[in-house]
């Protein structure tokens, strides 16, 4: 008797709904796609390599249109199945660039991970499979989106870390969603650092250009 074929579902884009041709990039490396290679190029994708008060950053998109749109569907709709896609492209790059760091995210506000049921910072950097020691939070509710630049400057006196661990001898790497002005970078930099880590680095998904 002829033993019956296992039939595996044709894997579709999370964003939209398309079958995801087999002959794709994640089906030569034996991965499960998300994401189809024409909603990954509709997040603008671009690899910005810039410095933070004298550390060096990665951003992976630049902070336009079709990433913002996903970007409040994951995090503002509490589409926590979006999670995956961000990373989706450039994970491969991402563990070998950053292997045997240890992944700090930035601080997300309790009330809002309760209200969304999960933290989207690690939600997303979760997938680089490292480490990850959520050391920062946040004091209140108070919303960078909502500050002017001079309110910004001041995001330093709104963090705090949460549990006081050493990092000596580990390579601390800062991760956040999205690169504004930098106010938030740097106030996260410096608690950071206060745990004397053996090197610090950033990654962000998406860098806001200036017009």
């Amino acid at each position: 008797m002829r033993k019956k074929k296992s039939s595996t579902a044709t894997p579709f884009c999370k964003v939209c709904f398309k079958d995801i041709r087999p002959t794709s990039l994640h089906a030569i490396l034996g991965k499960r796609p998300y994401l189809c290679h024409a909603c990954f190029v509709s997040l603008s994708p671009a690899y910005r390599h810039f410095k933070c008060d004298g550390v060096p950053f990665l951003s992976l998109y630049d902070y336009e249109s079709g990433f913002q749109s996903l970007l409040f569907q994951f995090k503002g709709c509490f589409d926590i199945e979006l999670a995956p896609i961000f990373l989706e492209y450039q994970l491969p790059l991402l563990k070998m660039r950053y292997r045997n760091h240890v992944v700090i995210p930035a601080p997300s506000s309790q009330s809002h991970n309760e209200t969304r049921g999960f933290n989207h910072v690690v939600e997303v950097f979760s997938h680089l499979g490292l480490p990850v020691l959520p050391l920062l939070e946040k004091v209140g509710d108070r919303k960078q989106t909502d500050c002017n630049l001079e309110q910004r400057k001041e995001v330093g006196n709104y963090l705090r870390l949460g549990k006081k661990v050493s990092l000596r001898g580990k390579k601390a790497l800062f991760v956040d969603d999205v690169y504004t002005t930098g106010s938030t970078a740097k106030a996260c930099l410096k608690l950071i650092a206060s745990l004397h880590p053996k090197s610090i680095e950033g990654l962000v998904l998406a860098k806001v250009i200036p017009k």
